[in-house]
């Protein structure tokens, strides 16, 4: 069994929450991540509303050197049979660079990716043509005013539109992918945005909603409601037929989002390794709704932050992040060790926490026809 059918399982038992805990623990011991993400560095000169990271994340995550990123990547390459890397962030630079050329060249078999706010990865264009990242990921949240709303920087949209036709025009990359975040500030403009894109001659879209940590940043305000949330989702299937070549993946994180989709689309969804996937085809043109569940995702991305230490999703948002709400860190300790001994941390917690709230929130999902 898939990691996803073993989740739906445990989502549709019965069983008490000691079992619930030993299943997911289960899943652990038996699949490891697939993908690495670097936070190469804690610093960003951005202030954007729908991002987890504080404004002062550098203070107190303090970035390694491009040395001793060499040294863990090739841990984790060696350790974890990892082949794919991704820079997460927060922003590029230098050490960014540096260490992606190394994994390239240095490691057989590797693919390396780059998510980047369209701003900072312009300095770097001459570096990144001998690179040759396997793919891109630039941001862009909406047409202009909405864009530059939610980024809270004026001029912004049109920074990044011209970005996108420099990796274009320059052949960067054989993939360069549009981010949206999906908000109450934008989700009136991204499928103008998409239409405006996809005339330029970009292909693939990629759309999540905000994710929120109670208590923590991003606002809870920005979250989209139900209702908001299906009309957008029975919009992207309407618009399908009149694009022009596309892909676009709607990807959903939280139990929340999931629980909005019409229920009708559940004798659709598919099991696809660590994710529920449900596709319409249209005019040849593709849209994918993708459901990762929060409690797998220590299965699928092993997050290395900027200080070398190994973190559960989401826990950035705190800024300040104590000893109990990291795994470990590579400078130290062997990544093996780090996942061998990842369900004994306080810190894996939070994966448990959010398989109690998915079953919470997905009650009665047993009705519905999912293969």
């Amino acid at each position: 069994m898939t990691p996803i059918e073993n989740w739906l399982d445990l989502i549709r038992s019965d069983a008490d929450k000691d079992k619930l805990i030993e299943g997911l623990k289960s899943i652990y011991q038996t699949y490891k991540p697939y993908c690495a993400g670097l936070i190469f560095t804690g610093h960003c000169p951005n202030k954007c509303q729908h991002c987890i990271y504080p404004p002062d994340y550098s203070v107190y995550n303090n970035d390694i050197s491009a040395d001793e990123w060499k040294k863990i990547v090739k841990n984790i390459y060696d350790d974890l049979d990892i082949r794919l890397f991704v820079s997460n962030g927060r922003s590029f630079n230098k050490t960014s660079l540096e260490v992606l050329t190394y994994i390239k060249k240095e490691l057989p078999d590797t693919k390396v990716g780059i998510i980047d706010n369209g701003l900072d990865i312009l300095p770097f264009i001459d570096e990144l043509k001998v690179l040759q990242p396997d793919w891109i990921d630039i941001s862009l949240d909406g047409m202009e005013v909405d864009h530059d709303r939610q980024r809270n920087q004026a001029g912004s949209f049109n920074k990044v539109v011209d970005t996108l036709s420099v990796l274009m025009d320059n052949d960067i990359s054989p993939k360069i992918n549009i981010l949206t975040c999906l908000t109450t500030i934008n989700y009136n403009s991204i499928i103008e945005l998409i239409f405006l894109l996809n005339e330029k001659g970009f292909k693939n879209f990629f759309i999540s909603p905000v994710s929120v940590l109670e208590g923590f940043r991003p606002s809870v305000d920005l979250k989209v409601s139900a209702e908001i949330f299906r009309k957008f989702v029975k919009k992207i299937s309407k618009s399908l037929y009149s694009f022009g070549d596309i892909w676009i993946e709607l990807n959903l994180f939280d139990a929340d989002y999931f629980r909005y989709i019409n229920k009708s689309y559940f004798n659709e969804f598919k099991f696809n390794y660590d994710h529920l996937v449900w596709d319409n085809i249209s005019n040849n043109n593709l849209f994918f709704l993708r459901y990762f569940p929060n409690s797998l995702a220590g299965i699928r991305e092993f997050v290395v932050n900027c200080t070398g230490e190994i973190l559960p999703p989401k826990v950035m948002a705190k800024g300040k992040i104590v000893n109990e709400d990291v795994f470990g860190s590579l400078l130290i300790n062997k990544t093996k060790f780090i996942i061998d001994n990842m369900a004994n941390k306080k810190s894996y917690n939070i994966f448990i926490k959010s398989l109690f709230n998915e079953q919470q929130s997905l009650k009665g999902v047993d009705k519905y026809a999912i293969r």
